[in-house]
């Protein structure tokens, strides 16, 4: 459910507060959920229809035009008439913007650079704000000149006023109709800055190290090419392009494009034109609102790898288990292997005596067979003909008889 204020204040009346009852999945406990209440502001962008951030709707069976988990953000349909604000363009640093929530205060324009989401993990155009009152607690959205510079996105471990600027809302609106999301090359890279390196491969650009399995550059793209450019920006040794004013990791380039576009690489050996794809990580970083997916087999329950999985620890990224931070961070998708399955849960009976201590661990291999993501490992759970053995990460041997629920 969303509910829909006007401001305290009275002031700027096409911004309004949102209110949304979000009936949101526990990761832990796959086929449970837990009511939460989130707070933010929307603000309208054109008749009937007001933008606001994807976390603070997501899971709430708000009426959503289109979201983009990984800018963040949403539309949403709105019966009440309201005026349309007009989007700004990326302000300066220094210049002073109004923070518009319940009250309205000011604040400087302190840094614009790339910041790593909250909600989606991607690293993304954005401005920070240095406030000179209190911000509050659900959001603002940040006007200039009357016009709307960005939305205050929800914090995550740093208490910083960090900006969705007007260039992604602008970029989110464009793309309504194609596929959602910000797309990626698709490859692993590292600078070349060591002497040696620039000896073996040549001086500027960034040497490819790995291409993802269906991403945008498989097939075109190999390991060691080195990159020069992207649609004739120069992309130096050390990763960096210039972008609005500011000299920025190349993927900068991408946060405004979409699916489909196409892009021209410089490469050393010449350029090629690709297809920006989605991108496709090993271990998914964004909420794609939808159930978790899980797979319960003689008490055990596999789910495939999310970042979602991984919020359930307190500070996650400390305190999840090492073996699963490692492949949210270094792992890449194959041919063999789309999803990483882990066992998440050991429910207490007589068949699963002994196997709790290997909560967490990853599946290696059942019955000698690799499996490729969740769907595989069902299918290969249905052609089962007597007990089955899963062999685990740690080198364990889990031997189950028993058939069990499937919900994929």
């Amino acid at each position: 459910m969303v509910i829909f204020e006007r401001l305290a204040s009275g002031s700027h009346p096409q911004v309004r507060r949102v209110r949304a009852t979000a009936a949101e999945p526990d990761f832990d406990v796959p086929w449970a959920v837990t009511e939460r209440e989130r707070v933010g502001v929307a603000v309208c962008v054109a008749p009937g229809r007001v933008v606001t951030l994807a976390s603070t709707v997501a899971w709430s069976g708000a009426e959503i035009v289109a979201i983009d988990h990984d800018r963040d953000l949403a539309l949403l349909a709105v019966d009440e008439e309201l005026p349309v604000a007009e989007l700004d363009d990326l302000p300066a640093i220094g210049d002073v913007v109004l923070l518009v929530g319940d009250g309205v205060g000011h604040g400087v324009t302190k840094e614009i650079g790339l910041t790593r989401y909250a909600h989606s993990q991607r690293h993304l155009l954005s401005f920070t704000v240095d406030p000179r009152q209190p911000l509050d607690a659900g959001g603002a959205a940040v006007m200039r000149n009357g016009k709307l510079t960005g939305l205050v996105m929800q914090p995550d471990d740093e208490q910083r006023v960090e900006v969705i600027p007007a260039t992604m809302i602008r970029a989110f609106l464009d793309g309504i109709g194609k596929p959602p999301g910000v797309p990626a090359l698709g490859v692993g890279f590292q600078p070349l800055t060591n002497p040696a390196l620039v000896e073996r491969f040549g001086a500027g650009g960034i040497l490819i190290t790995s291409v993802d399995h269906e991403g945008t550059c498989d097939g075109i793209v190999e390991a060691r090419d080195v990159l020069l450019s992207i649609d004739g920006v120069p992309v130096d040794a050390d990763g960096l392009v210039p972008y609005a004013g500011q000299r920025l990791r190349h993927y900068a380039l991408l946060g405004t494009k979409h699916a489909g576009d196409r892009v021209r690489l410089g490469l050393r050996r010449g350029d090629v034109e690709v297809t920006l794809a989605p991108w496709r990580p090993l271990v998914p970083t964004a909420p794609r609102d939808r159930a978790p997916r899980y797979l319960v087999f003689g008490g055990l329950v596999f789910q495939p790898l999310t970042r979602d999985y991984l919020t359930t620890w307190d500070t996650w990224w400390n305190n999840a288990p090492k073996e699963l931070l490692t492949a949210f961070y270094l792992g890449r998708r194959t041919a063999e292997r789309h999803e990483l399955l882990v066992l998440t849960e050991v429910l207490e009976g007589p068949a699963t005596t002994g196997y709790d201590s290997f909560v967490n661990e990853t599946v290696v291999r059942i019955d000698g067979h690799a499996p490729r993501d969740l769907a595989d490992l069902a299918r290969v759970l249905d052609a089962a003909r007597g007990p089955v053995t899963f062999e685990m990460s740690s080198g364990a041997l889990l031997v189950c008889a028993g058939a069990g629920d499937r919900s994929l």
